[in-house]
């Protein structure tokens, strides 16, 4: 797929449409006075061109949409000239605008920033930054890559986490966040470097895996451990709120456990001062990156006054989805990987509760405290949905 990948659609007096692959391979497509389109021959031909993205489910789902582009001269050469198309797609539905624009902009910035990050991955091992080595990579993500942290034995275990410096603002946020913050559950932050081209987080190590990771090593969990891991995950939630501070972004794997099977909550860079913020349907909007954890409220968009909405209740949402999938191992309301994001957004506007499948309902009739709890967490109504305090002083957690 080089320079030479263009697909051009003209719909003159015989409306011809011509798919050009590479300087050899050319397929014409000669369609009726009706505009129609040979879907499955566009969709083969097409389908090589979809390889540049990482967004190829999206396309197969969309197919049937191409009947409303008219015409369209693309280049198959970037990310970004992918998108076009894919806007112009979805501007022929208007209850999904909003949300999916904001989804697009944050994709485009997590391509952007796994672009920059390959750089990062490989130039700063062995260097010194402070009075720390970094060693090798431990991890990588999509916005960071975290080094293990060279140390003499008997010390704290720590890693650093490494974001490209055009992206750092939320990286210095995070570590003003962490400062305010002190709770066994919530990884603690000892340092931040600023280099020429990269900001250095220094972290706890937390080096046992994310919660999903471990759900997938222990399945089915174990009531113990389930509960256990319930307490952790609802006393560290419920401090960080009682400090005024909302996460925005609780899912797997953004909780952690470390070697001792304890929980420790990561990431907060998408965090806010609730004393301070007062949100707007678009900040809301933009906040909202993960799909399967956001509340009805932002994904529905069913706030009429945002401005007096409490941005906790996210969290709490976001934790009763985390319970779920820690009881059934699955997400309450399906995934939007894999299908149209307008097909998951009905499919919480035409729901009013979880509701579980046969062979979980004999689990939940032994664990009716934790059902019980769920429900609380898991409350269409934001007014009516219990704070993270109730949650925590629940009989289940005692």
């Amino acid at each position: 797929m080089g320079s030479y990948n263009t697909v051009n659609l003209e719909m003159g007096s015989f409306n011809t449409v011509n798919l050009e692959m590479g300087s050899y391979n050319t397929v014409n497509l000669e369609m009726g006075r009706y505009n129609t389109i040979n879907l499955e021959m566009v969709y083969k031909c097409v389908f090589p061109v979809m390889l540049v993205s990482s967004f190829l489910s999206l396309f197969e789902t969309h197919v049937a949409l191409l009947k409303s582009v008219i015409s369209v001269s693309y280049s198959a050469t970037s990310y970004v000239e992918y998108t076009w198309i894919e806007k112009e797609i979805y501007k022929s539905n208007e209850k999904q605008n909003s949300a999916m624009g904001n989804m697009w902009t944050f994709f485009l910035r997590q391509t952007e920033r796994r672009r920059k990050n390959k750089k990062l991955r490989k130039r700063l091992k062995g260097q010194t930054v402070g009075k720390f080595i970094l060693g090798n990579i431990v991890n990588k993500g999509c916005s960071s890559v975290i080094y293990a942290i060279k140390q003499d034995n008997g010390d704290v275990p720590l890693v650093a986490k490494v974001l490209d410096d055009s992206f750092s603002e939320s990286m210095v946020h995070e570590f003003e966040v962490l400062r305010r913050l002190d709770h066994p559950s919530v990884v603690k932050a000892a340092d931040l470097f600023r280099l020429k081209s990269a900001c250095v987080l220094i972290l706890e190590a937390v080096m046992n895996g994310d919660l999903q990771d471990n759900i997938l090593r222990q399945w089915p969990l174990a009531h113990g451990r389930r509960r256990a891991w319930a307490f952790q995950i609802s006393s560290a939630v419920e401090y960080i709120h009682s400090m005024g501070v909302a996460h925005c972004d609780i899912k797997l794997e953004n909780i952690m456990i470390n070697s001792s099977n304890k929980i420790k909550l990561i990431d907060f860079g998408s965090a806010i001062n609730v004393f301070e913020a007062q949100p707007t349907k678009e900040s809301l909007e933009m906040i909202a990156i993960t799909p399967e954890y956001v509340p009805p409220e932002i994904l529905c968009q069913r706030l009429t006054e945002p401005e007096n909405y409490d941005v906790r209740m996210m969290d709490v949402w976001g934790v009763g989805v985390v319970f779920f999938l820690m009881l059934t191992g699955r997400f309450p309301f399906g995934e939007v990987d894999g299908y149209h994001i307008s097909t998951f957004i009905d499919t919480i506007a035409s729901s009013d509760g979880i509701v579980l499948k046969e062979e979980e309902e004999l689990v939940a009739a032994c664990e009716t405290g934790y059902i019980d709890m769920l429900r609380h967490a898991l409350d269409f109504d934001p007014n009516e949905r219990s704070s993270m305090k109730d949650i925590l002083s629940m009989e289940y957690l005692n």
